[in-house]
């Protein structure tokens, strides 16, 4: 039996599906985790007329976060915002901030008192992503890097690299995405390559930009689907941006290359196929096409999402924590 399997753990509100996740792997192994969604009664509005009443939901909604953690040693409260609100528990709480609460949230009149006051009172601070940690250190600096989890039992089985085909765009085409780039990636591929088939989402302000480019656009689709689309693909292309998103690490855990401008000093483990520039970045999707399986041994990405980023390896991180917090 696990040293931990006396340790019960509420997960409470959720960002990205990872709360799901690690209440399910921690059910798989016997464990006491539970979760509690944010009710749709409680949401605000920063209209004056509703302050009262968001009072009123406010005090209603901590009032089921205590009746639900009353049996918890742990509560684990998913993003900055809903923090305060765990506090109200009179439970432990380890705080994960997610990204744009404490990424931007945190400066904005409306939200800065809240999210530094949980950032403040929790017994554990852990952030998702690597570069929030010059957001968070400020506040907490014994704050801690979890990583993103990807669930293998999740994914699709893999698709024989003979029967993939396309480039896929995994991100949807948004400034924030570094859509612009996305776009530009894709019409030098189409340049380079016109016989390359080029996938994506018919999904933010820039999609009419890479449909004009060449891009074939789907339309939005569950996650499930979304998941077998991307494993047909020979190379998914990411969002341009420093970081690594859900479907890239998902990608990658299926053994299929990646091609974005993630900051290797932020993930050591996992080879870059290309520089940064638009051109390089094309020519690397063209060669991963051509040569999939040789991109995707060269990256080696299926065995840094493996070691790094499985919900089972996350979850052993957390683990000592929550031992830690209930004693």
């Amino acid at each position: 039996m696990s040293v931990y399997s006396d340790v019960s753990v509420l997960h409470y509100h959720d960002a990205a599906d990872v709360g799901r996740k690690l209440v399910d792997e921690a059910r798989r192994r016997g464990l006491d985790a539970r979760r509690m969604g944010f009710p749709s009664w409680a949401g605000w509005r920063p209209d004056p007329w509703r302050i009262p009443v968001h009072r009123i939901r406010r005090e209603a909604l901590r009032w089921e976060i205590r009746r639900r953690a009353r049996f918890a040693d742990v509560v684990h409260a998913h993003s900055g915002n809903q923090g305060e609100n765990a506090l109200a528990a009179g439970k432990p709480v380890l705080l994960h901030l997610h990204g744009s609460d404490i990424r931007s949230r945190q400066y904005e009149r409306h939200f800065q008192r809240t999210i530094r006051a949980a950032v403040g009172g929790a017994a554990k601070v852990v952030y998702a992503t690597p570069e929030l940690l010059e957001h968070v250190q400020p506040l907490r600096d014994d704050a801690e890097y979890i990583p993103v989890p990807v669930s293998l039992s999740d994914l699709p089985d893999p698709v024989a690299i003979d029967r993939r085909r396309a480039v896929f765009f995994a991100s949807r085409w948004e400034p924030v995405k570094g859509g612009e780039l996305q776009v530009e990636v894709a019409s030098l591929i189409h340049e380079l390559d016109p016989d390359v088939p080029l996938l994506g989402l018919d999904w933010g302000a820039g999609a009419s930009a890479a449909r004009a480019v060449g891009v074939h656009l789907v339309s939005r689709m569950t996650h499930g689907e979304y998941l077998r689309l991307m494993g047909s693909a020979r190379v998914v292309v990411g969002q341009m941006t420093r970081i690594l998103a859900t479907s890239e690490l998902e990608a990658l855990m299926m053994g299929i290359p990646l091609v974005s401008t993630y900051d290797p000093v932020l993930y050591p483990g996992l080879a870059r196929l290309s520089g940064q520039s638009p051109k390089q970045m094309a020519e690397a999707a063209i060669a991963a096409v051509r040569d999939p399986g040789g991109a995707a041994e060269a990256q080696g990405g299926r065995e840094f999402a493996l070691r790094e980023h499985e919900t089972g390896v996350v979850l052993d991180r957390l683990l000592p924590m929550y031992r830690e917090m209930a004693l």
